[in-house]
């Protein structure tokens, strides 16, 4: 990677694509670093980046949209004088307005914070796809991609198979946050490489041993994603890799092909003899009207030998159904690109046990969160896509080859996201970008494609400094979220130890940075935890700013509980005490009605019932609540214990006794999830 960034040498001269351009020194004697060559290195870097930091935190993103952003605008600057080639016009021009769309909703939404994150995530697939548009030498660029790309799926193979055999995970995932991504990035990777594996299996026999060191690659991303028992990965496995067979070039189907298919079926028959293996298992549970699924919930009221496990129809279908119900209510602008958690609690059913993030479906949360336009500009761009793939039938063999390896994996994604949420994974998002630039480059040529003159636009150093300004939005944007949600932790962390005034201090910088909903919250709840120590004329002042904070939060996101349920403990310390108990008991109710499933106000609601000397109201209410799957959390403990107790004192001791066994098992799962 450093000679990549540091070697003006292997970026190829104009005119003799794919060869090594002279060194040249600038005048002080260093190395000239053209701004081509830096932006194919920082594409490169932000790869491995995307990879690398996974999870869906503000930092991690922080960094790979500011590696991905600065390569756009090295790229848009090589480009100046001799312009910006985007290929075929359907797919940039659609790709344009599905980002243009999703940006119009973010800005328009009901939570337009929120919403930018979730643009700027989506964003990573058009700047992919701008910066290969941006390399001169397309080829030498896609070779250095490869190269990098191999050693990420050696990378992740590698830890997969040392966290099965090994750490004994039956799931592993690599350094993505759940298998269905890893299996998405790998099934790109696959077919990228697959075509390289083609091309040199039906070259002379010379290359014979690069082909080889590919089909084990090729062998070894198969059987790692086979481990990972996706059922969804492998019904993308199949169906992509029959559209790359059919895709290949006839004189490259009777050897090249059936010897990629045969490595295939082998390492998915490996996979399946493998002592422990879930595979068939899963493949057979696609035919069962119930499945136990391993869920990051777990219901109270559940047997007392679950453990982790719950006996349910299929959670998907479940999920489906209400999302499809939410989204009757929001059919043509949608809730905004990354809001679907925020949005979707209200409408989750007791039997929904998921983790409730994402529809586990990409159209379908795409068709919520941009609603009819989103949804018909997704499609165009598909159709734009496939109907790409007859003009691959005019390429030479071996242009022929690399299409169909790159469509193939295209379409193993697209497959993949009808159970599943690739397209809301950094990594995927990034590399689907690349690789669909490389398939519209490779399947136009010949074309002259859409040139966008910017020389003719705007003289080069205005050119730059207009770059240098708008890189700054998205890099601006994702570092003060970054910023603040340190300084939201730390003062969440203050507030718990009880040092108020720090917290204050740490919340209103954070709020300061980046204004949302969660750090009012955090900064009412800090007056409201003053008000037992203050005066008469101190408590009228922080109720005041507690109120103040909570009516800015109810304005940035009406449809969150945490707000309400501040609200609650704030009118605990109400002046009027005849009006205290009725804005207390409507606080929590429309907690509980934005989600019913947020143990921790149906917690205080029943301890504030049980204190005011109503405990049947309060069992009730936690009878209630065992209809729903809570997460894993230290808290369910808590609200356990606290029914048992008025089980107990209401007379009903088989129950109590019951459940007590039933805290005894969840006191062992907590304890096997923090060892």
């Amino acid at each position: 990677m450093a000679a990549l960034l540091l070697a003006p040498r292997l970026g190829p001269p104009a005119g003799r694509p794919g060869t090594l351009a002279p060194l040249s020194p600038c005048r002080s004697g260093a190395l000239r670093l053209r701004p081509d060559t830096l932006s194919a290195g920082l594409a490169c870097t932000a790869t491995v980046l995307a990879v690398a930091l996974q999870g869906f935190t503000p930092v991690t993103l922080a960094i790979v949209v500011t590696v991905v952003t600065v390569s756009v605008v090295t790229g848009l600057v090589a480009t100046h004088g001799r312009g910006l080639q985007l290929g075929r016009w359907p797919v940039p021009v659609l790709l344009a307005g599905l980002w243009a769309w999703l940006g119009g909703v973010a800005a328009l939404g009901a939570l337009s914070h929120w919403s930018v994150l979730g643009l700027l995530q989506f964003s990573l697939l058009p700047a992919g796809y701008l910066v290969y548009c941006c390399q001169r030498d397309r080829p030498w660029f896609w070779r250095w991609l490869c190269i990098t790309l191999i050693v990420l799926a050696v990378t992740l193979c590698l830890t997969v198979l040392f966290e099965y055999f090994v750490l004994g995970r039956a799931r592993p995932s690599a350094l993505f946050v759940q298998k269905n991504s890893l299996a998405g990035y790998l099934l790109l990777v696959l077919f990228a490489l697959g075509a390289r594996f083609v091309a040199d299996t039906a070259a002379v026999p010379a290359r014979s041993r690069s082909a080889t060191l590919l089909g084990a690659l090729v062998f070894t991303v198969v059987f790692t994603i086979a481990l990972g028992a996706s059922r969804a990965a492998l019904g993308a496995l199949t169906v992509a890799g029959m559209a790359f067979y059919l895709g290949l070039p006839a004189g490259a189907r009777p050897r090249s092909g059936r010897l990629f298919a045969a490595l295939v079926l082998w390492a998915v028959l490996a996979a399946t003899l493998v002592p422990g293996a879930q595979l068939q298992h899963k493949a057979e549970s696609l035919f069962e009207v119930a499945t136990r699924t391993d869920l990051e919930t777990l219901s109270i009221a559940g047997p007392v030998d679950e453990i982790g496990d719950v006996a349910a129809v299929n959670q998907r279908f479940i999920l489906w159904k209400s999302s499809l119900l939410m989204w009757r209510d929001l059919p043509w602008f949608g809730t905004g690109p990354g809001t679907f958690h925020l949005r979707y609690p209200a409408w989750s059913p007791p039997e929904d046990h998921t983790d409730r993030y994402y529809a586990h479906a990409d159209y379908l949360q795409l068709l919520i969160e941009a609603g009819y336009p989103g949804v018909l500009l997704a499609a165009a761009l598909m159709l734009a896509v496939a109907f790409a793939a007859l003009r691959a039938r005019r390429l030479d063999p071996a242009s022929r080859a690399q299409a169909a390896g790159a469509g193939a994996g295209l379409l193993a994604v697209a497959a993949q996201s009808l159970f599943t949420y690739n397209f809301y994974v950094p990594a995927i998002l990034l590399l689907f970008g690349l690789v669909l630039a490389r398939y519209v480059d490779l399947t136009g040529t010949g074309a002259p494609g859409l040139c966008v003159p910017l020389a003719r636009w705007l003289r080069r150093p205005v050119f730059i400094l207009c770059c240098s300004l708008a890189a700054l939005v998205p890099i601006g944007s994702v570092a003060t979220a970054a910023v603040m949600a340190a300084c939201y932790e730390r003062g969440v962390t203050q507030l718990r130890a009880g040092q108020l005034e720090a917290a204050e201090r740490t919340l209103l910088r954070a709020g300061a940075l980046y204004p949302n909903e969660r750090v009012d919250v955090a900064l009412a709840l800090t007056y409201v935890a003053a008000l037992g120590s203050a005066d008469d004329t101190r408590r009228s002042a922080l109720y005041a700013l507690a109120e103040a904070r909570l009516a800015r939060a109810r304005a940035r996101n009406p449809f969150s509980p945490y707000v309400y349920d501040a609200y609650a403990r704030l009118y605990g310390h109400a002046a009027v005490p005849g009006s205290r108990d009725a804005l207390v008991t409507s606080a929590y109710a429309a907690a509980l009605a934005r989600d019913p499933r947020y143990y921790g106000s149906r917690l205080d609601f029943a301890r504030y019932l049980e204190e005011h000397g109503r405990s049947h109201a309060a069992r009730e209410l936690l009878e209630d609540g065992l209809r729903y799957a809570f997460p894993i959390e230290p808290g369910i403990l808590e609200y356990a214990a606290l029914l048992r107790t008025l089980r107990t004192r209401a007379g009903d001791h088989e129950d109590a006794v019951r459940l007590e066994r039933r805290l005894r098992v969840l006191e062992q799962l907590l304890y096997a999830r923090e060892s």
